[in-house]
């Protein structure tokens, strides 16, 4: 189980991440806005006030979704079994459920993308042993989302997507935890301690 990293955020950690993360979700922005677009962006003062505010204030919540799911309860869960695989899939299972049920929707389609991006945000900090990449990958996500909304002034027509659209996330969330997997160091995350 991944530890909750103590000290300084490993800045080299992030910068492998982002050549990963970033160029994907460019791409999956680009495919996200043809499949349905946003609309026309519209930069008013309120808009780019409202996406200055979200590109400051959205990767601080995505952190701690990250901190609760990731940091505390995926470790909390995956520290009650000693053997690593059954630990791995129990805790990833218990958190990603969680990760799905907190989000209120109760859509089949949205639940099943919180689950799908639970269980990749859960594998990419088991394999690099810390928070940083799902934190990035999740920060990025939720931001390029919230200013694509506000650039488009659609925030007051805000609605849950739905239907066969959520398998472009799903899809990207898999190829950006395949990426990170690939790209982490070969060690071996550290082990949850024992409560």
């Amino acid at each position: 189980m991944a530890v909750v990293g103590h000290g300084p955020v490993p800045l080299g950690v992030l910068a492998r991440a982002a050549t990963v993360v970033v160029p994907l979700w460019v791409v999956y922005t680009a495919v996200l806005h043809l499949v349905m677009p946003f609309g026309t962006p519209e930069f008013t003062a309120a808009t780019l006030t409202l996406a200055i505010v979200a590109i400051v204030v959205v990767p601080f919540q995505s952190a701690g979704e990250e901190y609760l799911f990731r940091g505390l309860l995926f470790r909390a869960v995956g520290a009650r079994f000693r053997r690593p695989g059954v630990s791995l899939a129990v805790a990833t299972s218990v958190t990603a459920l969680a990760f799905g049920a907190i989000h209120g929707s109760l859509d089949a389609w949205a639940l099943g993308y919180y689950v799908v991006a639970g269980v990749c945000l859960a594998l990419v900090t088991h394999r690099t042993g810390g928070l940083e990449s799902a934190v990035l990958v999740h920060a990025v996500n939720n931001t390029v989302l919230m200013v694509s909304v506000i650039l488009a002034d659609q925030l007051d027509d805000l609605a849950v997507v739905t239907g066969p659209v959520l398998v472009v996330p799903m899809i990207v969330m898999v190829l950006a935890t395949l990426g990170l997997w690939k790209l982490a160091p070969g060690r071996e995350p550290a082990q949850a301690v024992a409560p």
